[in-house]
């Protein structure tokens, strides 16, 4: 973006300062907690972290995001591999379609297992790494996914990426794969809860989600219950190679 480090140069303390007293305020906040500590005692501690913050916000409406225009762009730079990052948006989704979601992202994208490490990596020998991911705005999401390829490769990589992707999209994973990946994700789940600063960021996921306190203990049933047809469905709404923006860096050729 052009002007983008003479932008940032230009921002003053105060401007901080002034940022810091407009958005973060008591009506805005949202605590997540987890560990030793009663209510009494976490009462007490939070009355004297934020108790100093202005009672009430001065946010600004967000702009409304219009979607890119499919694209590619290529920067160049001296690297060993050249880095792809593709992806498109999605609108938001709800409680049900975010796990099946995360479940179609197990079957393409998972490191080691996933159909695209499959196929460049062990298959066609490509890439160096690939995976998918999604990201989560206030008015929409995205789907995105990347790769690290030698810069002679990168192009192959990038076709045969868009096409197992379509692949995936039109034909539905097989219901082994639902399976498989069911399990890895519900594994990946519980292994990520593993400490209390871990579990603080799950419960301010669903705070930020509005998901509903059962969610947790509900979990194992919800995911045993998502079906190979909403998987197939949420494909078709989450990846979409012909809407894709994708930026690479690395060596022209």
């Amino acid at each position: 973006m052009k002007g983008t480090p003479e932008a940032v140069a230009r921002i003053s303390a105060d401007d901080v300062r002034a940022y810091r007293k407009r958005v973060f305020a008591r009506d805005n906040l949202r605590v997540a907690v987890a560990g030793d500590i009663d209510a009494a005692t976490l009462a007490t501690l939070l009355d004297d972290v934020f108790a100093m913050l202005p009672a009430k916000s001065e946010l600004r409406p967000a702009p409304a995001i219009a979607a890119a225009a499919v694209q590619h762009q290529a920067i160049a730079m001296e690297l060993p591999q050249t880095i792809v990052l593709f992806g498109n948006s999605v609108p938001t989704l709800d409680a049900r379609q975010s796990l099946a979601a995360n479940v179609f992202n197990q079957i393409l994208g998972a490191q080691f297992t996933g159909r695209l490490f499959t196929a460049l990596r062990d298959r066609e020998g490509l890439v160096y790494s690939i995976g998918t991911g999604r990201g989560r705005l206030v008015q929409s999401e995205t789907f995105y996914g990347t790769f690290g390829a030698a810069p002679g490769n990168a192009a192959r990589a990038m076709a045969v990426t868009m096409s197992e992707i379509q692949r995936l999209v039109s034909e539905g994973p097989s219901e082994e794969e639902l399976r498989d990946a069911k399990a890895a994700f519900r594994g990946g789940y519980y292994l990520g809860l593993d400490t209390s600063a871990n579990l603080s960021s799950m419960l301010m996921a669903m705070l930020e989600q509005d998901l509903p306190d059962t969610y947790l203990a509900d979990f194992d049933a919800q995911v045993a219950g998502i079906t190979i047809d909403e998987v197939r469905a949420i494909a078709k709404l989450l990846a979409r190679p012909d809407q894709m923006v994708s930026v690479g860096v690395g060596k022209t050729d």
